[in-house]
């Protein structure tokens, strides 16, 4: 085997090996390189799928969770793990939930005190209907007594009648 060196020109290497033991030793470079290539490929791999899963797993429980608000129930919060957009982001969906569900709570509230307010303002004006039923009735009544009276001809019992209903129109 014999090469020149570049670095001193008048320089050359001689050695002496048999062509198999030289084709050897390239063959084991080679495959100990091809290993070493095979193994950071691999690793290279893991460590992109466990990073990947970092950052995906947080995101399939956003969707999860978003899904779970679009069908009207409110999800507990997400756990933020580590600092970085993601949970930025996942710590800023947990406010808008809970502020939803604040507000949908108070409109609940609300909407029960108008319904509370509504039945209590129906109650009174059926209260009152009755109020002004009960003396028209008596009104009623007390007229047909009264015409009741003349018609057999009893004047006497006629104007007695006429006194209360009379009181009764004033009130």
């Amino acid at each position: 085997f014999r090469c020149r060196n570049n670095r001193y020109a008048n320089w050359e290497i001689y050695a002496l090996l048999d062509e198999s033991s030289f084709y050897h030793v390239v063959v084991q470079q080679i495959a100990m390189v091809g290993v070493v290539l095979v193994l950071s490929i691999i690793a290279s791999l893991v460590t992109s799928l466990i990073f990947a899963k970092r950052v995906t797993r947080p995101l399939e429980q956003l969707t999860s969770s978003f899904q779970r608000l679009e069908q009207g129930e409110f999800p507990p919060p997400l756990e933020v793990e580590g600092d970085y957009e993601v949970s930025q982001l996942i710590q800023g969906y947990n406010h808008v939930v809970e502020s939803l569900k604040k507000l949908n709570e108070n409109i609940i509230a609300e909407q029960e005190e108008k319904r509370r307010f509504e039945i209590a303002a129906l109650s009174t004006r059926l209260d009152l209907l009755q109020s002004q039923i009960r003396p028209h009735f008596i009104h009623n009544t007390l007229n047909s007594l009264k015409y009741m009276a003349m018609e057999a001809g009893n004047q006497d019992l006629s104007e007695l009648i006429t006194s209360p209903n009379a009181l009764l129109r004033m009130s």
